[in-house]
């Protein structure tokens, strides 16, 4: 009995120096798991920031690339319509100048052809008379003459001037 006492005694000392051990293991080993726990926890904070980091450059790159291809697309593209817009305006420009100098020359053409006509109502010869006229005298010059010598005056409500007038064609002067 003393033996199996002794050998209890013994085998509690062992149980509760094995329960003191597995305590102090168990203790030891949640602190090592709670530390690697921690570096890990550490070392995904540190690879999840390199991975954000990563793509956020990845992205901006991409988005740079894009941007400057559609900036570039938009720059030929408003340079084309520039180029279209002024090359309309300068044939809508041509064209219209174009069509007024014909529509205004035709009436001045008109107005004149009009104008002959009634100085040539009196026929042929007279028609024919004043052609002579017309080549062979500088109208302006003869009106500057007269404007300028004060011989412009008031008949009958109307202004007037005696013209030198040539009434005939100027000699031919003979070639050297």
């Amino acid at each position: 009995m003393g033996f199996l006492g002794h050998q209890r005694a013994a085998l509690a000392g062992t149980a509760e120096d094995v329960t003191e051990r597995l305590g102090a293991i168990l203790h030891d080993g949640r602190e090592f798991a709670e530390a690697e726990a921690d570096r890990f926890r550490a070392e995904c904070r540190s690879t999840e920031a390199q991975t954000v980091t990563s793509l956020s450059e990845a992205i901006a790159e991409a988005s740079a690339q894009a941007f400057s291809g559609r900036v570039r697309a938009i720059d030929r593209r408003t340079a084309a319509l520039v180029a279209f817009g002024m090359a309309a305006a300068f044939i809508a420009g041509g064209g219209g100048g174009w069509w007024a100098g014909v529509t205004t020359t035709r009436a001045v053409i008109v107005e004149t052809e009009d104008t002959l006509r009634a100085a040539f109502r009196h026929g042929p010869e007279t028609a024919r008379l004043w052609v002579d006229l017309m080549s062979w005298n500088d109208v302006r010059t003869a009106i500057v003459r007269c404007r300028d010598s004060g011989q412009i005056r008031q008949e009958g409500g109307r202004k007037v001037c005696s013209l030198l007038l040539w009434v005939s064609a100027p000699p031919s002067v003979p070639p050297p």
